[in-house]
C-alpha cells in the first residue's frame, strides 16, 4: 500500500508548486 501513499503525497506537492 506505498503507492496508495506515494500518490497522495504527490497529489499534495503539485498542489503546493
Amino acid at each position: 500500500m506505498s503507492g496508495s501513499v506515494c500518490i497522495q503525497s504527490r497529489s499534495l506537492h503539485n498542489h503546493e508548486s
